[in-house]
């Protein structure tokens, strides 16, 4: 009984985790929009607007864009999001 318990046990953590997995890779935007600041060389994430407090000189774009130019991260709110 014990054996069995545990075998049951173990398929339901490798599909918990293996759900969590696909989600993940389900609902994470590939390249997500970004808005790059121009003056600072850095881009913030839409979310993160307010916060970071970019300069009048943005542009909206792509992660990947931002990446291209060797842009940073504008905030501390960014940044969280980026090492996510």
């Amino acid at each position: 009984m014990m054996k069995k318990t545990l075998i049951a046990l173990a398929i339901v953590i490798v599909v918990a985790i293996g759900g969590i997995v696909i989600y993940n890779s389900v609902t994470q935007e590939p390249n997500p929009q970004v808005i790059l600041d121009h003056s600072d060389n850095t881009f913030v994430f839409p979310e993160c607007f307010e916060q970071d407090e970019p300069s009048n000189y943005i542009e909206q774009s792509d992660l990947e864009q931002a990446r291209s130019l060797d842009y940073e991260p504008g905030g501390s709110c960014t940044e969280n999001i980026v090492e996510e």
